[in-house]
């Protein structure tokens, strides 16, 4: 049986969409249980965590009534924020995420991968064993399960992130990402990289991983699930 633990979650659903060639945010896209994408990131976590925030652009919120699509779903175990212009990455949405709930433990997750873990409690990264010769993922070098370094697109072991993140403090958070200075998009693995020399990050392995963050991959979920 899983142990309820104090944490919430972020879902990131801000981005831009660019590698989706959908008139809608790739995060209001149907998955063959007819769920819409990010409602189905939540479902294996939502009986871990106490509240969800799922992060949004204003002008999605404005044309899809995000908030009325995630509340029917969870009820008031779910808010979702709304930021009103496009970040420069998933690292900064989390952080303004971060910085309107105050300091609590997180889980930050992306809305477009799928697994099942039992979380735990403080700093850890969500992976899983894959093929070193995909350059388009984030790989985890770790020892006796600890993480020693995250490197975006480049096979370092044949471990990779799968989009789930634990941070016990989202003051820490914040100010990890504030020593974080990188041109152009800022990944969540650049502030777990800045935080490594103070702060211990466990590796959690998951079951059930499905990744769907580009039009190919969702485009096979779908048609294998048909």
């Amino acid at each position: 049986r899983q142990i309820k633990i104090t944490m919430d979650m972020i879902l990131l659903a801000a981005g831009a969409s660019t590698r989706f060639n959908s008139s809608k945010p790739k995060f209001l896209l149907p998955m063959p249980n007819n769920r819409l994408m990010f409602i189905d990131a939540i479902y294996p976590f939502i009986d871990q965590i106490d509240h969800v925030y799922v992060v949004v652009q204003q002008a999605h919120e404005d044309q899809y009534q995000v908030s009325d699509i995630a509340k029917a779903e969870f009820g008031d175990k779910i808010s979702v924020i709304c930021l009103p212009y496009i970040t420069k990455g998933p690292a900064e949405s989390a952080k303004l995420a971060c910085e309107q709930i105050g300091d609590r433990a997180v889980f930050i997750k992306d809305c477009d991968s799928f697994f099942t873990a039992s979380l735990p409690y403080g700093n850890f990264v969500c992976t899983t064993a894959w093929n070193k010769e995909d350059t388009s993922k984030s790989y985890v070098k770790d020892y006796n399960g600890l993480v020693e370094y995250v490197a975006e697109k480049e096979p370092i072991s044949s471990n990779i992130c799968v989009g789930g993140y634990g941070f016990a403090s989202t003051r820490r958070y914040i100010d990890a990402y504030n020593t974080v200075a990188v041109n152009g998009e800022i990944y969540v693995s650049a502030v777990i990289n800045a935080m490594l020399d103070k702060s211990d990050f466990s590796v959690v392995s998951v079951g059930k991983y499905v990744d769907v963050g580009v039009q190919e991959r969702y485009d096979s979920v779908i048609s294998n699930n048909g």
